[in-house]
This record gives C-alpha cells, sequence and structure tokens, in this order.
C-alpha cells in the first residue's frame, strides 16, 4: 500500500512513540522527512518495517551497553527504509518482528529493575544518613 493521503505527524509520533527506545517528540524536522517520504511514494509498511529494524538494532544495542541514547528523531530511519525494501516480507512477520517484542521487553525489564534498584539505593542510603 502507497501512502495515498498526507501523513500526518500524528500517525508517525503514534507509531514511535508505541516502542520503548524513542522519545520523539515530532518536531519540524521529523514532518518534513515524513513529507519527503510521501512525496517519494514510499509504502507505508516499508517505513514500519524500518522502524522495527532500526528498534530492533537499537534495543539490542541498549541491551549490550554499546549504546545508551534512545532514538529522537524519524529522520534515524532514513538509511533503515531504503534496507526494509530489499527483504522478503516474511522475514519481518517470522524473524525480525518477534525479535523486536523480544528484545524490547527485555530492556523494558532491565529499566524496571534498574529503577527499582535505584530506588532501593536511595532509600538504604537516606536511612543510613539519619
Amino acid at each position: 500500500m502507497r501512502m495515498r493521503t498526507k501523513p500526518g505527524g500524528s500517525r508517525w509520533s503514534r507509531r514511535l512513540g508505541a516502542r520503548a527506545c524513542v522519545k520523539c517528540d515530532f518536531g519540524l524536522p521529523d514532518e518534513k522527512f515524513a513529507r519527503d517520504l510521501f512525496a517519494r511514494s514510499i509504502p507505508i509498511e516499508q517505513i514500519g518495517r524500518a522502524i522495527t529494524l532500526g528498534c530492533s538494532r537499537k534495543n539490542a544495542s541498549l541491551l549490550n551497553g554499546t549504546d545508551d541514547d534512545l532514538i529522537v528523531r524519524f529522520a534515524y530511519f532514513r538509511d533503515l527504509i531504503e534496507e526494509a525494501s530489499e527483504t522478503d516480507p516474511g522475514y519481518w512477520k517470522d524473524i525480525v518482528n518477534p525479535l523486536l517484542t523480544k528484545l524490547e521487553a527485555k530492556w523494558v525489564a532491565a529499566q524496571q529493575s534498574a529503577s527499582r534498584n535505584s530506588a532501593s539505593a536511595l532509600r538504604k542510603n537516606k536511612n543510613e544518613t539519619r
């Protein structure tokens, strides 16, 4: 399916906001990038696959400790959009989508654990200083 209507910021903002590794406010540069994709008739499915691929890779790097920055711009997926066009659609359904779900769940769990441990350490430290 090709984009037939102008892509609204809210469509992509919601799609990106659903991913734990993305903290994108979908500002003017992001809207411009979305308009460019629309003008080039990039299929929505291809953009979705690029988001899936990029988020899978980002979650892996967050889990491995090789990166600690979240995705903050829609343009992060620019090069991945081309890569997403070159792969069999079954690959996304059977391999990449389940991988993203698994990696994202692991990273969210790690963040929750770190948050609990941090809060516990703060409480312990506070009690020791009394």
